[in-house]
């Protein structure tokens, strides 16, 4: 007779792994769920320690309002008493008991102060949070106001996409009449990329409705009632262009997506009469694109015509018969194409800009071309203002200048003799040039924002600006004292 013997001792290793697997699983399981509850808290507290310390410049704004000589230089807390606010002691804590507030005041000159409102999370998260907010306030009673100059510009007003979590960056801005349209990175599933504000009042921008595209969104121009956006999204099922209704702002209306059935994103857009002028990121297919939306609501998915370029195409501008492209080609950073017959657009110029710096924006105006480009190689520029031989289309450089860092995005007020830059240098994101000598630009001011400028409009009164920053993205500049 034969006898089984049995693996008992098999049973328990099985039964140990088993357990090790179990316990590994569970353990990141528990790690992920602590690590995005701790990433939610922070941003809610991003936010409250915001609206901290901005409570703060407005309550010292309060107590300069009874009385200049009540700033007084040094560090303090706030405290309501009577009814209306005061200074006591060096710092004040929030109702929460989570976070600490300094309002520093030093001077510029007798009549003028530096106020800062610095806050810092003392309780809850470990992790470090500090928001510091500065602005200026005068003596109205001995300061005589000189007239608003583009020589001392200012911050008017800020908004924010309300998003409290995941990627927030901005990407794109267009401003018409009333409302600023601002395009963003996909902060989450659930999180939107389209955001109107409305900018009736510059000094206070109201965000009046948002729309979740799913993908991030590059670039906006409106036209009309819709509002048509170029997408990361890419291949036959996934669109590159999203038309939006936005004829009641407060409730915008996602009304098609279409597909071109390339493999590039789609990265900028002008919409002209019954055509949309579509670039798009390098991927072995076309980079210039251009689509019948004479129905917005059903535009027509085969492309009118289209043009392979060989690199990524950044941004494009629209004049007459001609498509002036800005382009990552080391050796074509402007592209020009005779768009005069739209199913055979043709590249008719091409224009090298000293050194390998991609063309971020070029615009056109009365026979003159204004390019920019990232951080260039050595000496070489990285805006330059170029003259346009109508006839023959022959470029000629007029003048040019380097700044230490990306310029991200160009607005130009020729009647002004000035052009208008979002840059990405960390001290000076808002940098105006003037150009009333185009053979030799230079700065005319800047100003210094929380992040990375990254496209800018001007509306002939203001420059509006898309920042980096996870809890304010739009910053309206206007002219100072």
């Amino acid at each position: 007779m034969k006898f089984r013997r049995k693996k008992s001792g098999y049973a328990v290793i099985e039964i140990l792994l088993a357990a090790a697997v179990f316990v590994t699983i569970g353990t990141s399981i528990v790690y992920l769920l602590i690590d995005s509850g701790y990433s939610n808290l922070q941003g809610r507290d991003r936010v409250l320690a915001a609206n901290f310390a901005q409570s703060g410049l407005e309550a010292t704004r309060n107590i300069r309002d009874s009385g200049f000589d009540k700033l007084t230089i040094g560090n303090h807390g706030l405290a309501l008493q009577n009814g209306s606010w005061a200074f006591s002691g060096e710092s004040d804590i929030d109702q929460s008991g989570r976070f600490s507030r300094q309002i520093q005041i030093s001077a510029i000159s007798a009549d003028r102060l530096l106020v800062t409102s610095n806050v810092n999370r003392i309780a809850g998260i470990s992790r470090p949070l500090n928001i510091t907010f500065s602005t200026y306030l005068n003596n109205w009673n001995k300061t005589t106001l000189l007239p608003p100059s583009w020589n001392t510009p200012q911050i008017v007003g800020i908004g924010s996409t309300g998003e409290t979590t995941g990627n927030r960056n901005p990407f794109g801005i267009f401003v018409l009449g009333n409302y600023a349209y601002l395009v963003a990175d996909q902060p989450s599933s659930t999180g939107s990329e389209f955001f109107i504000f409305d900018i009736s009042n510059p000094q206070t921008p109201t965000l009046t409705g948002k729309v979740l595209t799913g993908k991030r969104v590059y670039s906006v121009f409106v036209s009309g009632n819709y509002a048509f956006l170029t997408t990361q999204a890419q291949g036959s099922t996934r669109p590159e262009l999203v038309v939006v209704d936005i004829s009641n702002p407060a409730t915008p209306t996602i009304v098609s997506r279409t597909s071109f059935n390339g493999n590039n994103y789609a990265k900028d857009i002008v919409v002209v009469g019954n055509y949309a002028y579509i670039t798009t990121l390098n991927s072995n297919s076309r980079e210039f694109i251009i689509v019948n939306v004479t129905d917005p609501v059903h535009p027509v998915t085969t492309p009118v015509g289209s043009l392979e370029l060989g690199s990524n195409v950044n941004a494009l501008n629209i004049n007459g018969n001609y498509a002036y492209l800005a382009t990552a080609n080391d050796s074509g950073e402007i592209r020009i194409i005779n768009i005069s017959n739209p199913a055979v657009p043709t590249l008719v110029k091409t224009y090298n800009n000293p050194g390998l710096a991609d063309a971020t924006e070029v615009l056109f105006s009365n026979d003159k071309l204004f390019l920019s480009t990232l951080t260039n190689s050595g000496t070489n520029p990285n805006f330059v203002i170029l003259s346009l031989n109508p006839s023959d289309l022959s470029i000629a450089v007029i003048g040019q200048t380097q700044l230490a860092g990306n310029i991200n995005g160009i607005a130009l007020d020729e009647a002004g003799n000035q052009v208008f830059t979002a840059t990405s240098l960390s001290s000076q994101e808002f940098v105006l040039l003037d150009i009333t000598n185009q053979a030799a630009p230079v700065i005319k001011s800047s100003l210094n924002l929380i992040g990375a400028a990254v496209a800018i409009n001007y509306n002939g009164s203001y420059a509006f600006m898309a920042v980096n920053d996870l809890i304010q993205q739009l910053f309206i500049i206007g002219q100072g004292q």
